[in-house]
């Protein structure tokens, strides 16, 4: 008797590129049961996290990973996997510690850009919410803010910001929750396109007896003050004034610190730190 030719493969090919994964997957099961090999394996579990089984999924990428450690295409399945059944759970739960340990072992299996930038931005708007600052700040650093897009974007039916944007919000606010003035300052400024060159800078000193070269604002930051107004009336200021008056407006708004308003020769270099002192004392 002729044995009939094992069309599986080719079927259930023809049921994935129709997206039957339901029956897709039961060949792909049986080809990967009894032959083992990387791309049914890989299949089958992609089948079974499209089908709404993300936990079955990762458990079947793992034996096929663990079988075939260096394919890249199961490689990938594990981590699809892992980002369907354990981080969006993680995230809609709330529960920032697996989100972060989750997100860290997806990390440490791709460097590829959309999971990096899902990961990271699903760990960063958390924190967010969260207030843990350190946390946005480090996986901010994730990101090459560069490569975000600058669209915006259609979610849940309302236009929000592009996703750098967002970038920028979540790192400049984290740096001036934990007081990395000029950072958060040269960030905000270039998310303004505004040139750092035209911006002037004072000394300061820490109380780690540590001197910085800041912008005047943040000096005032140590007193829980915004300047309201500041600057000269040189052709280089005045074009970015505008843009200088929002971003500083901005980082005192999410500080939520007193205003003091000062005149721009109160800013000068050689008398601003004076200037300033007699403003604030003796109520400071």
């Amino acid at each position: 008797m002729t044995q009939q030719p094992d069309d599986r493969a080719q079927r259930a090919r023809q049921f994935y590129e129709a997206k039957d994964f339901e029956a897709a997957g039961r060949l792909y099961h049986q080809l990967w049961d009894e032959q083992g090999d990387a791309f049914s394996g890989g299949r089958y579990a992609l089948c079974l996290r499209k089908c709404g089984y993300p936990q079955a999924a990762l458990t079947v990428a793992r034996q096929v990973a663990q079988k075939h450690p260096d394919n890249i295409y199961v490689g990938r399945e594990v981590v699809w996997a892992l980002y369907e059944a354990e981080l969006k759970p993680a995230k809609e739960r709330g529960d920032l510690g697996v989100l972060v340990q989750t997100g860290q072992q997806i990390l440490d299996l791709t460097d590829e850009e959309l999971p990096v930038r899902l990961v990271s931005f699903a760990v960063i708007s958390l924190a967010k919410d969260k207030m843990k600052w350190s946390l946005v700040s480090d996986w901010c650093d994730r990101l090459d803010r560069r490569e975000l897009s600058t669209e915006p974007r259609e979610m849940g039916g309302r236009r929000v910001i592009s996703e750098r944007e967002q970038w920028y919000f979540a790192k400049i606010k984290s740096l001036v929750q934990l007081k990395q003035w000029e950072e958060a300052r040269e960030l905000a400024l270039e998310e303004e396109g505004i040139p750092f060159e035209y911006e002037p800078r004072l000394p300061y000193t820490d109380d780690d007896s540590r001197t910085h070269f800041i912008h005047p604002n943040f000096y005032l930051y140590k007193h829980d003050l915004h300047m309201e107004y500041w600057g000269r009336d040189n052709p280089e200021y005045v074009k970015s004034r505008r843009f200088k008056e929002r971003v500083y407006e901005q980082l005192a708004h999410q500080r939520g610190v007193r205003k003091l308003h000062l005149e721009a020769g109160n800013v000068e270099k050689d008398v601003f730190v004076g200037k300033v002192q007699a403003a604030i004392s003796p109520d400071d």
